[in-house]
């Protein structure tokens, strides 16, 4: 019997989100006769139990989450220079003790880094003759004069025997186009899912991104007294508590522009067309349920939340920031609005949720491109051929 590839992955994370969600969904659509799994997380959290409940053999290292990253989510500004110390410190020290150690104990034919946060984990791998993959999953920025960037982009090439890139606005954000590629996250396809608008009951309206700033609930929360009382809008994910003391947690959450969304929160949370879910554990009942789908991003980002809408044959409404028109194309199967515009955007949830017959269409054009672009059966062929062709060079 052939001996089944093993490839160790390394995730980042200290929650549940995209990165873990695509992760789990590659490693499920594997051949497991043909490659063995294990995931090494950094830190234990609520991802750790995802992984383990889907029968992953799964390890806690105990190892810094303070990674060097110059993302558009984690952009941090020139105040923020002790923190980059702090981080350059604990590179080099994952870089030349805790990956090697770690590493060294471990046997695997690919080293999978699910972030391209891991820069000094990719380090070590090399140094120890690894095979190592490289998942770019975040949209990086160059920053005021580029010189992070040029030291994440150096690493990166220097230290990775392939790279994928979930857009091609990542990789055309990182700029490597040797040895890269663009493979999509992916979400299966369910067989069956609903279309039907009555006319007779109140449409719904999906955003799956709690109070989180970088998913749109800004935007969406300043849009409410704008859209008709006939949509009900559901907010689904984490509602931070940010009334906690403590000196440094009020100076963080101003930072993040936790404390303005919890406020924005509080002013929208009792109208009578918002129903908060809060965090559910199964958000595709509620994306089958819904008619539309929310993902108004305040930012560069990859909307995991728009391709699993479109599995389900939902339309979606997002923002027209760089990226996003790789996902969503306008008025084909969804509606691209200006970012920062909130009466933009309930003009498109009213207009799109009182046109069902335009929704529907849109929907299923949707679906048939989750099908084309954002299936397993699509995705994971290039996955496979990337470990191949690394494998045998």
């Amino acid at each position: 019997m052939k001996r089944r590839t093993k490839i160790l992955y390394i995730h980042h994370g200290t929650g549940i989100g995209g990165a873990p969600i695509s992760l789990l969904n590659l490693i499920k659509n594997l051949d497991k006769e043909k490659f063995e799994t294990k995931i090494a997380c950094l830190t234990n959290g609520k991802h750790v139990q995802l992984f383990k409940d889907q029968g992953i053999t799964t390890e806690v290292i105990g190892a810094t989450t303070h990674n060097f990253c110059h993302n558009e989510t984690g952009k941090k500004q020139w105040y923020y220079f002790p923190y980059y110390l702090l981080v350059a410190i604990l590179w080099f020290y994952v870089a030349f003790i805790t990956a090697p150690k770690y590493l060294k104990t471990q046997q695997y034919d690919i080293l999978h880094l699910n972030s391209h946060v891991l820069t000094s984990w990719a380090f070590a791998g090399r140094a120890l003759g690894s095979r190592v993959v490289l998942h770019n999953r975040e949209a990086i920025t160059k920053g005021y004069i580029g010189l992070r960037y040029s030291i994440l982009k150096y690493l990166i090439t220097k230290n990775t025997n392939h790279i994928i890139n979930i857009s091609k606005d990542n990789q055309n954000r990182l700029g490597i186009f040797k040895n890269s590629s663009v493979v999509y996250n992916f979400i299966n396809i369910p067989e069956t899912y609903s279309t039907i608008m009555s006319e007779d009951r109140e449409r719904m309206v999906l955003f799956l991104g709690g109070t989180a700033y970088i998913k749109g609930f800004g935007t969406l929360a300043d849009a409410i007294p704008y859209i008709n009382m006939n949509i009900k809008v559901l907010i689904a994910g984490g509602i931070p508590n940010t009334s906690v003391k403590g000196f440094r947690q009020k100076i963080k959450n101003f930072f993040n522009n936790a404390t303005i969304m919890h406020e924005k929160f509080n002013k929208i949370s009792s109208n009578n067309n918002v129903k908060v879910l809060g965090i559910v554990t199964d958000p595709y009942q509620y994306i089958n349920s819904c008619d539309v789908l929310l993902t108004p991003f305040a930012i560069p980002h990859f909307s995991r939340p728009a391709i699993e809408a479109f599995a389900y044959g939902k339309p979606v409404i997002g923002t027209s920031i760089e990226g996003m028109d790789e996902i969503i194309d306008h008025n084909i199967n969804g509606v691209l609005v200006k970012n920062h515009k909130p009466k933009d955007l309930a003009t498109a949830i009213n207009n799109l949720c009182n046109d069902p017959e335009r929704a529907i269409e849109m929907g299923l054009n949707g679906r048939k491109k989750a099908i084309e672009k954002f299936s397993p059966t699509v995705n994971m062929k290039k996955i496979v051929s990337i470990y191949e062709h690394i494998l045998n060079s």
